[in-house]
This record gives C-alpha cells, structure tokens and sequence, in this order.
C-alpha cells in the first residue's frame, strides 16, 4: 500500500480554498491507497479500447471509447480510482519530453494543446504504445499505422473519464494532491539538422502521406 501523503496541505498548496484542504485531509484518512496496480490499470485500458472498429468514423470511436473507459473507472472505488489517476498522471508526464513532441510534430505539426491530446491518445493505446513512444519517439508512424489512423490525438481520453468519474462521486471535488514535482518539459530540442538523422522514420511518413 502507498504511504499516505503528507497531509501538511496548507502548506504545500497556499491558493487552496479551504473546502478543497478539508476534502483533500479527510479524503486521504479514510481512504486505503495503493490496491489498484499499473497492471491493472493497463489492463482496463486495452479492455476499453476494444470497442474501436475500423468501421466507425473516427469521432465516434472517440465517443464510444470514452463511453467504456467511464464504464470502467466507475466499477473502481474511491481509492483505486485515485491510485489510477496517480499512474495515469506520472506516465503521461513522462511524455512530456521534446524528442516525444518532435516526433509529432514532425508527422502532423503539434502546439501545445494538440501536445497534451496527443500524449492522451499515446496512453489510450496501451502500455506497448507508451513504452514504444517513451523509448523511440520515431515508431510513431508504426503505432498510427496500427491504430489505423492519420489523426494521433484523443482530448481528455484518459483523464476524462477518471476525473469525471472521481468528481461525480465526491459531488464535484477534484481529484486532490496529485504530485506536481515531475510535470516540466523535459530534455533537449532537436536541432534542424540532426532532426532527419533522429526521426527518418517519422520524415519518411510524412513525405509519403502528401505525395
């Protein structure tokens, strides 16, 4: 089980209105952390992804996607669902790197907003896709080629749901004290000239794509 977090609340988030502080103290005292697994959690993702059909349009394997994935978050208490949105927090940051974001870029251009709906489509993929993603930024032609699209981006796919969910059980308290220390921008852009050397695989998508 994961140590309780330190409930010094005040302290740590000043600008907090004191029903959030409150809600945030009595939330983590009655609640047991730590008993839903990062397998599990993967393993509610690939289980939701299942009701994507290549012969859906896209918006609606949108729509039916986060449909089972709130279905699925809802079967979760009120723990595990924070534990799942402490697992989904940390992996989608470490996303948030600029070799990650050069690779989208590359293939589709990206701004910060389509950045954070596209880290959001890489986790509703599944762990192989995060993993790939995480450790070679330049597969991504392969995974859209498996996802069976042109169009790598998913708003609020995995923490819609979750907060959605969270928020219609606590009448609309967010979720509290998700750990702020690892959310910055990591690692070094890719200078022009080393880009194609680091990304022919992303290059070669996108010229094939508009010839």
């Amino acid at each position: 089980m994961n140590p309780m977090p330190d409930l010094n609340l005040r302290a740590r988030f000043p600008d907090a209105s004191d029903t959030y502080i409150g809600f945030a103290q009595k939330f983590f005292r009655e609640h047991q952390l730590g008993t839903f697994t990062e397998p599990r959690f993967w393993e509610l993702i690939d289980k939701a992804r299942s009701v994507v059909s290549n012969r859906n349009s896209e918006s609606e394997n949108h729509r039916l996607h986060r449909k089972a994935l709130i279905t699925a978050f809802s079967a979760l208490d009120i723990g595990q669902l924070y534990d799942a949105a402490e697992i989904y927090w940390r992996r989608y940051f470490e996303l948030n790197d600029r070799k990650v974001w050069s690779a989208i870029h590359i293939v589709c251009g990206c701004s910060d907003d389509s950045f954070m709906d596209f880290r959001e489509w890489v986790l509703s993929q599944g762990e192989s896709a995060f993993r790939a993603m995480k450790d070679d930024p330049d597969s991504l032609p392969e995974l859209m080629i498996r996802a069976g699209t042109d169009c790598p981006f998913f708003e609020g796919a995995i923490c819609g749901p979750i907060w959605q969910v969270f928020e219609d059980r606590t009448g609309g308290v967010e979720i509290p004290l998700l750990d702020q220390s690892f959310t910055e921008l990591t690692g070094e852009w890719i200078e022009e000239v080393d880009a194609q050397r680091l990304f022919p695989k992303c290059f070669a998508h996108r010229n094939a794509t508009k010839s």
